[in-house]
């Protein structure tokens, strides 16, 4: 009986001895959602991903973040960053089309030191996939975007990481055509339409 008992506590002592490192390999509040992956075949995202980010930052962090000229004077300025991003993957034709918006608005105490004077009205870029619409009034731009690339042009301006579910992924880097903003969203979500 004493034999039995023994055993009865050395089982009691494994299983809660067991519990416990499993609780520190695999907490409670983490999720197949928490887990992510980098992407090593671009048709694993077939279908249309979207998302909403905004952040602001200050003209140190946004100059920190973007390849800002050495020697430029920090400003008390924020720098409001919002995007709205569509991109679909296209497993057949190997495409990636992306679009969406990207408004930036400058606002703090040094906002008038800046010289903004910007053509009125739609100003289209270079290569002629979006539009910038300028607001000096507001401090702001307004650019609008779309393009389509296959996987093997695109592949070198974009990474991505994809939760366990494949319902969402995470920017690395990408290339919004908008000249830094694609440094300043890694790490946004956009989830599976």
């Amino acid at each position: 009986m004493a034999s039995k008992k023994f055993w009865m506590r050395m089982l009691v002592i494994v299983m809660v001895f067991g519990m416990m490192v499993i609780n520190l390999i695999f907490p409670a509040r983490v999720t197949a959602d928490d887990l992510w992956a980098n992407v090593p075949n671009l048709n694993l995202l077939n279908g249309t991903w979207k998302g909403s980010f905004s952040q602001s930052l200050t003209d140190k962090e946004y100059m920190e973040r973007t390849d800002a000229p050495q020697g430029v004077k920090v400003l008390n300025i924020i720098h409001t960053i919002e995007v709205e991003i569509t991109i679909i993957f296209d497993a057949s034709t190997e495409t990636i089309s992306k679009s969406g918006t990207i408004k930036t608005t400058l606002s703090g105490t040094d906002i008038n030191l800046l010289q903004m004077k910007h053509p009125v009205g739609e100003v289209k870029t270079s290569d002629g996939t979006g539009t910038i619409i300028f607001d000096d009034a507001n401090h702001s731009q307004k650019f609008t975007f779309f393009d389509i690339k296959s996987y093997e042009d695109e592949t070198e301006d974009m990474t991505f990481q994809v939760n366990q579910t494949r319902t969402k992924i995470k920017i690395i880097s990408l290339d919004l055509g908008g000249g830094d903003i694609g440094k300043i969203l890694p790490g946004s979500i956009m989830t599976k339409q």
